[in-house]
């Protein structure tokens, strides 16, 4: 048996995920630059409008850097210049195809560091999607 596509686990679970909640999942099928999929949230069984960017990573290697509670996420000039600069608000969320469990983080400035040479996104253990007890 063939291993899956790391990043098709991640992309397939928040898709089954949002599906099962009602919302609207739409995957970006053409290459993108840093946008996975659109989430339009949906109430009372009616699509609001209201858009949500998904750039999903998935993988073990982005559960290896944790810090105070959070794991770490690095990435470059030009990937946090397109997530500020959206039109849409853009939520991270790292997948771990080992435990199936998504986390995430919504991409702005107030949640975004420099290292200097780069930059880092916290991404909280406890901002997991769950169901809500």
């Amino acid at each position: 048996m063939t291993q899956p596509k790391t990043e098709r686990l991640g992309v397939s679970a928040l898709d089954y995920f949002f599906s099962e909640k009602g919302w609207l999942f739409r995957e970006q099928t053409t290459h993108d630059y840093g946008i996975d999929a659109h989430v339009e949230i949906v109430e009372n069984l009616r699509p609001t409008g209201k858009l949500i960017a998904l750039q999903i990573k998935s993988g073990q290697s982005f559960f290896n850097e944790e810090v105070g509670g959070a794991y770490v996420f690095r990435t470059d000039d030009k990937h946090i210049a397109y997530w500020v600069g959206h039109s849409m608000p853009v939520v991270l969320v790292l997948y771990n195809p080992e435990t199936k469990q998504a986390y995430w983080q919504h991409v702005s400035r107030e949640t975004i560091e420099t290292t200097g040479k780069a930059w880092k996104i916290l991404v909280p253990s406890i901002s997991i999607f769950e169901e809500p007890d």
